[in-house]
Parts: structure tokens; C-alpha cells; sequence
């Protein structure tokens, strides 16, 4: 479970981050990850859910 798991990362790490992420799910891992940043959600190539306020 990861909480925004971006933050203040420089944008080469993010793109590591991404790849782990790809790894552990490739390898039968489970992520649950809150973010607001659309483009790591891709780059990890997640299935993104979305909450909004009623």
C-alpha cells in the first residue's frame, strides 16, 4: 500500500519507482496506491480508480 509514494521524488527516480512497481505486479505482487499524478499511474501502467466528492 503506498500514500503518494511520488513525492519529492526528481523525475528520473519516478521512473524508477514506475518500473518497481511494474515489476512487483508483473511478479503476481498486488499494489494499492493513492496518487494525484495521473502519469505515474501510466508510467506503472496501473488500473486507475477514481473517488470523487458527491
Amino acid at each position: 500500500m503506498l500514500d503518494e509514494p511520488e513525492r519529492g521524488l526528481d523525475p528520473d527516480f519516478r521512473e524508477r519507482l514506475a518500473a518497481g512497481i511494474r515489476a512487483y505486479a508483473a511478479g503476481g505482487g498486488t499494489v494499492v496506491m493513492a496518487t494525484h499524478d495521473l502519469s505515474l499511474v501510466d508510467a506503472a501502467r496501473a488500473r486507475p480508480v477514481t473517488l470523487e466528492a458527491a
